[in-house]
């Protein structure tokens, strides 16, 4: 293989993924359903957001090669994830005050899920960044592990879900039973 970051950004993203389903299966949709909460919309979207980046970001170094600008381009993917983490941390306080704020699980999960991405942006920066002078392009690659690249592909399309399920929730669903918080 000629990527020798993919393997362990890869392998990292195979730790934080189901970290971050438990987080959004049981505390955003089940115990607190975030989404048919007024005061959690904003949250709601930056926690669409994080699973579109995450599922674009795991698909990209999974199936492509980043070089040249597209190199850069991933690296400022990481960057906005970054960017909407931060955001979500600093909507939490006001979104979760009525259901007694953040439970300590939930917290530790976040501490976890952040510090791999850290780890996946840094592996992702410092082994690939040979590539980053390359002609620009998204080659094909060859993961050289079908297993993983079955179970990186398959965590991109639950990635992908569960941001349609919270959309759905947040905005389809409120206003077909009209209700006033999504006018």
């Amino acid at each position: 293989m000629n990527f020798e970051g993919l393997n362990l950004s890869v392998f990292l993203f195979s730790i934080a993924a189901p970290l971050g389903a438990i987080d959004v299966l049981y505390f955003h949709i089940y115990k607190f359903r975030l989404a048919t909460r007024p005061e959690s919309r904003r949250e709601t979207v930056t926690h669409i957001v994080r699973s579109l980046l995450f599922g674009v970001g795991l698909w990209i170094i999974t199936t492509r090669q980043p070089q040249g600008v597209w190199f850069w381009a991933v690296l400022a993917l990481f960057a906005f994830d970054f960017v909407n983490s931060v955001t979500d941390a600093f909507l939490e306080r006001d979104s979760r005050a009525a259901l007694g704020g953040l439970p300590r699980l939930e917290y530790v999960l976040h501490i976890v899920g952040a510090t791999l991405m850290g780890v996946i942006t840094l592996s992702f920066f410092l082994r690939g960044l040979p590539y980053a002078s390359l002609p620009s392009g998204l080659p094909a690659r060859c993961t050289g592990s079908t297993l993983m690249t079955v179970n990186a592909l398959i965590t991109v399309g639950i990635s992908f879900l569960l941001a349609g399920y919270e959309a759905v929730t947040l905005w389809v669903r409120p206003r077909r039973l009209g209700l006033a918080c999504c006018s």
